[in-house]
């Protein structure tokens, strides 16, 4: 653990450049592990719903009411990561 604190405080030591060029690679990474597991998904599984089911069926389980809420809730992680990514100024080329 303490390993990993000290890599990690390295890591945001850098350069907004480096770190910049950090968010790039691991941009690339993610979609290309996304995209892998919504195919390995698709094939791999053998008991498949409809596209009608998948696109109209809500089962909300959370509590929250409409079930719309739900839906956008799972947005919030995703907004707050790219509001916080777009606050890192660029780096100057001087």
């Amino acid at each position: 653990m303490a390993a990993l604190c000290v890599l990690h405080g390295l890591i945001n030591s850098l350069s907004t450049a480096w770190l910049n060029h950090f968010a790039k690679t691991y941009a690339v990474i993610h979609i290309a592990v996304l995209f892998s597991a919504c195919v390995a998904l698709l094939v791999l599984q053998k008991d498949k719903h409809s596209a009608e089911y998948v696109f109209t069926n809500v089962e909300p389980a959370t509590g929250w009411s409409p079930p719309g809420f739900s839906f956008l809730f799972g947005f919030l992680s995703v907004a707050w990561t790219m509001t916080g990514a777009a606050s890192i100024p660029p780096a100057s080329s001087a």
